[in-house]
């Protein structure tokens, strides 16, 4: 009798299992902004697609590349996945473009000879489990490009740094001509 309950629980548990269907990541889009000359903000939003019966709770673990150069990694807090429906969520990242030119001149250079955008990568996994019987490592590998700021504002900002200094610089004479 005993034995006729653990296999009838196995049996279950087997039929269960094969139930249980893959969840995907969905790539949505990245949102980009220029916070300046030297940065960008970058939003990249992707969902959970989750075809099963049951809830999801994961975390995302990531490394993003920017150029090809390893520029971060994290992972987020726990999502949950709710049963039969996409979940967002969205991977925050501050992009410093000075780890990608290797100095603001190389970044002006760059954009003052045509080029338009860098190639951001995004790679992880997200380790999705339900209560005691299903654990999964869901894989993905994203890539975008984002822009660059444009000749119009790498001119604009260069007037005005160029501006700023000079100002200073005569603050700076006209306080050593007093002190004279």
């Amino acid at each position: 009798m005993r034995l006729a309950k653990i296999l009838f629980a196995a049996l279950g548990c087997f039929c269960l299992l094969g139930c249980v269907q893959r969840p995907a990541i969905n790539y949505k889009d990245c949102m980009v902004k220029l916070n300046d000359l030297q940065s960008a903000s970058a939003k990249v939003n992707f969902s959970v697609s989750n075809p099963n019966i049951f809830p999801l709770y994961g975390k995302v673990s990531y490394t993003l590349f920017v150029q090809e150069k390893e520029l971060t990694a994290g992972q987020t807090d726990t999502i949950e996945a709710e049963a039969n429906t996409d979940t967002d969520f969205v991977l925050e990242q501050h992009i410093d473009f000075n780890k990608i030119f290797n100095s603001a001149a190389d970044l002006v250079k760059a954009v003052l000879d045509g080029q338009e955008s860098v190639q951001l990568r995004l790679t992880g996994h997200c380790d999705l489990n339900a209560v005691l019987f299903f654990k999964d490592s869901i894989p993905f590998d994203q890539t975008v490009e984002i822009p660059l700021p444009s000749r119009a504002q790498v001119e604009a900002e260069l007037r005005k740094n160029i501006q700023q200094n000079l100002q200073q610089n005569l603050n700076n004479l006209g306080g050593l001509l007093q002190k004279l």
